[in-house]
């Protein structure tokens, strides 16, 4: 009867540590200490952005693709890991692991801003929710004040997925949306 008494104890006292680990890392979610985090990461960039966009999978905070294209055509691209997904959220992503800029010539800032105008005028109205899909990649973009999102793994709003993966091709920095498994 002990060791039974004993086993139980120890099962008890693993969950709770488990319980109070949990909870205590979401409780500092948006107080992480890393040697890469920028306090400025993407608050100047989004004041000087005609449009802010970002990638990110369902499930965690990591693996996040931030891109801002700025009135000057620099196109600013950023992986790390986000405070929650809400895009108007400043500043979007609380940590970076890398970040690059490109300076995007005439032609292919206009075929940026063509497909960012023709996201604008579309009546598309996102019918998605977070919470409803695993294992899939959401894509949000901010333009003029209005947010954009959908799912990007399912191609929901293909004006979007389009805009999105044209910035990937741009983009200086390496984009790797994995497929989930």
């Amino acid at each position: 009867m002990n060791s039974k008494v004993f086993i139980i104890c120890i099962v008890i006292i693993a969950i709770l540590v488990l319980i109070v680990g949990t909870t205590t890392h979401f409780m500092k979610g948006d107080k992480i200490i890393d040697e890469n985090v920028n306090e400025d990461t993407n608050e100047n960039d989004a004041e000087d952005a005609i449009i802010e966009i970002a990638v990110f999978p369902s499930g965690t905070l990591n693996e996040t693709y931030y891109f801002t294209l700025s009135t000057n055509s620099t196109l600013e691209s950023y992986l790390g890991d986000r405070k929650n997904d809400d895009i108007k959220e400043t500043p979007f992503l609380i940590s970076t692991t890398a970040e690059k800029e490109k300076q995007l010539n005439e032609q292919e800032m206009q075929l940026v801003m063509n497909l960012v105008e023709q996201i604008e005028s579309s009546d598309y109205t996102s019918k998605y929710s977070i919470e409803n899909w695993f294992d899939v990649w959401y894509v949000a973009m901010i333009y003029n004040g209005k947010v954009y999102e959908a799912c990007h793994s399912t191609r929901e709003f293909k004006l979007l997925s389009k805009l999105l993966d044209q910035i990937i091709e741009l983009s200086p920095l390496e984009v790797d949306l994995r497929e989930f498994v």
